[in-house]
C-alpha cells in the first residue's frame, strides 16, 4: 500500500476513534455531539442538531448569549440565534473565535453539555482526531491489511466479491453491493431475499433492495453485523450460490 493511502486510512481511522470516544462520553445533563467538518471550522456559525435545537428554542427567546467552558476553565461568550417557527438554533458570533482558540481541526469531535439551563452554560469536551491517531499501533493497521489480503485470497467455485467494512457499513442498516457484481449476478434479483451464511453454518435472512442502478442488502443486515460483531477493517468474501444464497467468510484482523 502506498504511503499516501496509508495516511488517508490512518486519518479516517483516527476520526472514527474520536467519534467513538465522544459517543462513549456520558453525562446526566442534556448534551449533543458535533463532529467537526470543514463547514464548522471555516465559518462563523454552527447549527445545533434538530432535536437539541427544539430544546434550546424552549429555553431561549429568539436571540441571546450562551457560555462555553472547556475542561481547563477557559470560557467564551457566544451568540445564540433561535428560529422557533422552524425549531432551529445556531451558535453564531464568537463561534469562530472558539474554534480558533482551541485549534479545532476537521475530524475533531465536540460534546456540548448543557450544565446550566438558566444561564445557558455549556461545558465543551473535545476529542481530538490527532490524539486518536497516536493510539493506532502498527499492529492494528497491519492487521487490517492482512484481513483484506486473506479475504482477497479466498477462492470459491461460485461467483464472489470482497467488501471491507467501513464505518458506514457498520452503522447503516444496509450494505451496497459492488456494481460489477450486481451487473453479472444480481441485476434482476433486486426484489428477492438472500441468505447470509458464515463458515460455521449459521444463517441470516436479508432482503435485497434496489436504489438507483444499485442493489443492496437491507432488512436483516444490521442484525448480521451485530451478531457477528463486525468491526471496521474486517474483510468479507461474498459468494453467490444459485442466485439467492450468499455466503460470508469473516476475516478479522490479527492482534
Amino acid at each position: 500500500m502506498s504511503t499516501t493511502r496509508r495516511v488517508i486510512k490512518r486519518t479516517r481511522s483516527a476520526k472514527v476513534i474520536a467519534l467513538q470516544r465522544a459517543k462513549a462520553f456520558k453525562s446526566d445533563k442534556p448534551s449533543f455531539i458535533v463532529p467537526l467538518t470543514r463547514s464548522y471550522t471555516n465559518r462563523s456559525f454552527a447549527w445545533l442538531p434538530s432535536d437539541f435545537s427544539f430544546h434550546m428554542t424552549r429555553l431561549s427567546n429568539n436571540s441571546g448569549n450562551v457560555m462555553f467552558r472547556v475542561l481547563d476553565g477557559r470560557t467564551w461568550s457566544l451568540g445564540l440565534k433561535c428560529e422557533k417557527a422552524k425549531r432551529k438554533a445556531r451558535f453564531q458570533s464568537g463561534w469562530f473565535k472558539f474554534v480558533r482558540d482551541n485549534n479545532l481541526k476537521i475530524g475533531d469531535v465536540c460534546v456540548f453539555v448543557l450544565v446550566d439551563d438558566i444561564r445557558l452554560t455549556f461545558e465543551v469536551v473535545i476529542f481530538r482526531a490527532i490524539e486518536a491517531a497516536n493510539t493506532l499501533s502498527p499492529v492494528m493497521e497491519s492487521g487490517t491489511d492482512r484481513a483484506l489480503q486473506r479475504a482477497r485470497a479466498f477462492r470459491s467455485e461460485y461467483p464472489s466479491s470482497t467488501v471491507v467494512m467501513h464505518p458506514s457499513y457498520i452503522r447503516a442498516r444496509y450494505l451496497n453491493i459492488g456494481a460489477k457484481f450486481i451487473k453479472k449476478h444480481l441485476l434482476n434479483r433486486s426484489r428477492d431475499n438472500a441468505i447470509l451464511r458464515v463458515s460455521g453454518g449459521r444463517t441470516w435472512p436479508v432482503s435485497l433492495g434496489q436504489r438507483g442502478k444499485g442493489v443492496r442488502f437491507q432488512t436483516g443486515w444490521m442484525k448480521f453485523v451485530q451478531d457477528n460483531q463486525l468491526e471496521i477493517g474486517d474483510g468479507k468474501a461474498t459468494e453467490v450460490r444459485g442466485s439467492v444464497q450468499v455466503e460470508k467468510l469473516k476475516e478479522k484482523p490479527d492482534g
